[in-house]
């Protein structure tokens, strides 16, 4: 279900990328990527869905390649219910990479994703 929407955000000297995408279904976002920042990478999740399961992955080799890697970026899949809010989820890499959410369950409506941070 890839195919959400991107914005490129100037603030002078910073620059972010921002990233949305509404899940009904399971599925991925668009590979992203991004570079370590001081700010580091943001995913806040909202909606109406009353249950879901979602895995934030990256990979350190192009996604378009054949030697693709994704893989969990921590032990813990993202889950709850997205009506009653879920506090946004900050992560810091040492490296650049690609990253993606991946939604594995989904019931009750939709799960709005929203990704930012500064890009490769």
């Amino acid at each position: 279900m890839a195919g959400g929407v991107k914005q490129n955000t100037d603030l002078g000297d910073e620059r972010f990328l921002e990233y949305t995408e509404t899940f009904t279904t399971t599925g991925s976002t668009d590979p992203l990527r991004f570079e370590r920042s001081d700010e580091g990478i943001v995913i806040q999740l909202s909606g109406t869905a009353t249950s879901f399961t979602a895995i934030v992955e990256r990979a350190t080799n192009d996604p378009a390649s054949a030697s693709a890697n994704w893989a969990p970026a921590d032990s813990n899949p993202l889950s709850g219910n997205a009506s009653t809010g879920i506090v946004p989820v900050r992560f810091d890499e040492p490296v650049r990479g690609w990253w993606r959410l991946r939604v594995t369950a989904i019931s009750g409506g939709n799960l709005v994703v929203y990704i930012a941070g500064k890009p490769a």
